[in-house]
């Protein structure tokens, strides 16, 4: 059973978009989007389908998420969809993250001033070593907007899931 191409294929047809129109969009080829579509395809990154999701004019969760499943297990329908590549990405991330001390700042409280992060914010790399403690010199331009997709991904869903609690 091939969920997400199915929903892909309901949602772009019901908003009269062609395969070619939504492949322009997301910057992929028509090819891609038919092997999603038929289940060829079956893990689009997590970019991919936050560009979908942009394109079709949907929140995310609509994409990733199933009548029948809680938001609850958004994140999980969410880990599921990766690749295994970016599976392990993730859970060596987590195992890091928890077992490093938050370098911030102010390390006592880690809360930081509206400045603090105001400019941070204009400094992607700024942005990853102060408030998430990455050694962004061993990254690559690529891995660092690749990460912060990641963040901008990870806040619409939480945004997503604000806006359904208070439905």
């Amino acid at each position: 059973m091939n969920t997400i191409g199915n929903k892909i294929k309901t949602l772009r047809e019901s908003k009269n978009i062609s395969k070619s129109e939504l492949a322009r969009k997301i910057e992929v080829s028509p090819a891609y989007i038919t092997m999603l579509e038929n289940g060829t395809k079956t893990n689009p990154s997590l970019e991919i389908l936050n560009k979908i999701s942009f394109a079709l004019d949907i929140p995310l969760d609509k994409l990733v998420n199933s009548k029948e499943k809680p938001v609850k297990n958004l994140k999980f329908d969410i880990f599921e969809l990766m690749s295994a590549k970016e599976r392990e990405k993730e859970l060596h991330h987590k195992g890091q993250s928890e077992s490093k001390e938050i370098n911030t700042s102010n390390k006592i409280t880690g809360k930081f001033t509206f400045n603090e992060i105001l400019s941070d914010i204009n400094s992607p790399t700024h942005l990853l070593k102060n408030f998430f403690s990455v050694d962004t010199d061993s990254l690559t331009d690529e891995q660092i907007v690749e990460i912060m997709n990641a963040i901008r991904f990870t806040i619409k869903l939480k945004l997503e899931e604000f806006k359904r609690d208070k439905e």
